[in-house]
């Protein structure tokens, strides 16, 4: 069964679900699982879908989704991370 990713528009709350592919849109027919509103969409590739133009250049922009900041932050405190060049380079990211 295929593994589809969503994510709340409102909240930015990203999730996953294992779904066959006749239900693949129901998720976006119902509230988010954190904040309750009516605003998932179906994202591809593990990313949000890109509704707007200028969302094209978020790396540019440094208007990056907030799931992703959180994880990057997250990522770059690990150990083996956390005080090399990489975890640095990751600060730019939240």
């Amino acid at each position: 069964m295929p593994i589809y990713d969503y994510q709340c528009e409102k909240c930015e709350h990203a999730f996953e679900k294992n779904l066959g592919m006749d239900n693949r849109n129901q998720p976006t027919t119902e509230p988010c699982p954190e904040c309750g509103e009516l605003s998932v969409v179906k994202t591809i590739g593990g990313m949000p879908a890109l509704g707007k133009l200028q969302e094209l250049d978020m790396l540019k922009t440094g208007k990056l989704p907030q799931f992703f900041r959180d994880n990057m932050k997250k990522v770059s405190e690990k150990p083996g991370v956390k005080g090399t060049k990489y975890g640095e380079n990751m600060k730019n990211f939240f």
